[in-house]
């Protein structure tokens, strides 16, 4: 709205000037030249949050991984920005305090979020770019490697139970021994810093272009980082915000209504569904 007034202030000027002194009485005064500073000042620090705000209200795409990066994006823009004004400023200091106690400070920093923490450092557009603590970092790869290691336990497991026929004959085999220590040699492949190598060389791998699909990234990926695959397919999923359950909550408000009261639950969740589809899938 700001934005749009400022695009149409000379017009507005022009047509109050004009207007027929009878009426003068009921005109608004011009905006000054001081105010019109302050609204181009507003629409500066206001615009990055609303791109912001625009960015995590998606559904179609990942935006858990995403919310640290645009925190520090955010936060980093605001703070490069040049104010002007008086009031303005007062406006910017507030904003920037606001979002430092909410996001950065240390009592709510949102790098302690491990569940955030890990899809983003699973996420081969951003991994360790905009991580400002490293115990942040590292309690996050701990996380990660515990996580890698319950699902090994879990394969091997499984694993045990599905050759448990073929014990009798393996005991037979001189090689047996061969192989376990392979196995094991396998499992145990970290580095110094208990960090497995396979996760080590995903961070150390270059970052893909910011505009890449991660979902579409780690379908190539995944042939050679299997493990981490399992661990980010399972974090990528997660809703950073809660838009689209009130986009949900909305569309079945308009669906369940008075003149429909007795829908069944099952009637109204495939409407849903059907009105979520793509409009490709109706043509």
């Amino acid at each position: 709205m700001i934005e749009r007034y400022i695009q149409l202030v000379n017009q507005v000027n022009t047509v109050l000037i004009t207007l027929p002194r009878k009426k003068q009485e009921d005109v608004p005064e011009m905006t000054t030249r001081a105010e019109l500073q302050i609204l181009k000042d507003a629409c500066a620090i206001l615009c990055p949050i609303e791109c912001v705000t625009t960015e995590m209200s998606g559904e179609s795409y990942v935006t858990c991984s995403k919310i640290i990066p645009i925190v520090n994006c955010l936060v980093k823009t605001l703070e490069k920005l040049n104010i002007e004004h008086d009031i303005s400023d007062y406006l910017h200091k507030n904003i920037l305090r606001e979002l430092r106690k909410r996001f950065v400070n240390e009592d709510s920093n949102v790098e302690k979020n491990v569940m955030l923490a890990i899809s983003t450092l699973l996420d081969p557009r951003f991994k360790k770019l905009h991580f400002r603590s490293p115990l942040a970092v590292s309690t996050a790869m701990s996380k990660i490697c515990q996580l890698m290691k319950e699902n090994q336990r879990g394969s091997q497991s499984t694993a045990v139970v599905d050759n448990i026929s073929n014990t009798i004959e393996k005991t037979k085999d001189l090689w047996n021994v061969h192989d376990e220590l392979i196995a094991s040699s396998s499992t145990n492949c970290d580095e110094p810093g208990g960090v497995p190598v396979e996760l080590r060389q995903f961070l150390n791998a270059n970052v893909v272009n910011r505009s890449e699909d991660p979902l579409k990234v780690w379908y190539k990926l995944k042939d050679i980082y299997p493990k981490v695959y399992e661990i980010a397919m399972k974090y990528f999923v997660i809703v950073g915000t809660s838009v689209p359950s009130e986009r949900l909550f909305s569309a079945a408000g308009d669906i369940i209504s008075a003149k429909r009261s007795r829908i069944t639950g099952k009637r109204a969740s495939e409407i849903i569904f059907l009105g979520s589809l793509p409009k490709k899938y109706w043509t």
